[in-house]
């Protein structure tokens, strides 16, 4: 480390915000936001939760936001977990936002239609359809 990179802070801890709920297959949209003290560049990473990550994005101005969408494809509840570091690899604490995406609702008669799908062609033929 060099004597300027001493005076150096890391950058605050980025803010979340954006859906707490979804469905299932459709693209949500999130903000990330993080200053550093110093006035550094800065780059953000992000845990979605479900198995992904993104790569180092930036650099970005200190205090500009960001708008990432993601997708999540199964239900339960996730965590977005997000850092930042600035031009001298300091690194922020974990900014964090809990998502919901609950199961798709599906009606009764589609229930019933994939349960019984075979039998499709069977109802056709008795109801000459």
């Amino acid at each position: 480390m060099t004597i300027e990179n001493l005076d150096n802070s890391p950058p605050a801890t980025p803010v979340i915000t954006g859906p707490t709920n979804g469905k299932t297959g459709v693209e949500l949209e999130y903000t990330f936001v993080s200053t550093d003290p110093d006035d550094d560049d800065i780059w953000y990473w992000i845990n979605w939760g479900d198995g992904t990550t993104s790569d180092w994005i930036g650099p970005k101005n200190s205090g500009e936001e960001i708008t990432v969408k993601h997708m999540f494809s199964t239900k339960g509840k996730y965590t977005i977990n997000c850092k930042v570091k600035d031009v001298v690899a300091l690194e922020s604490g974990w900014g964090s936002l809990e998502v919901t995406i609950p199961r798709a609702k599906t009606s009764p008669i589609s229930g019933l239609i994939d349960r019984f799908q075979n039998l499709l062609p069977i109802l056709r033929y008795i109801l000459k359809l």
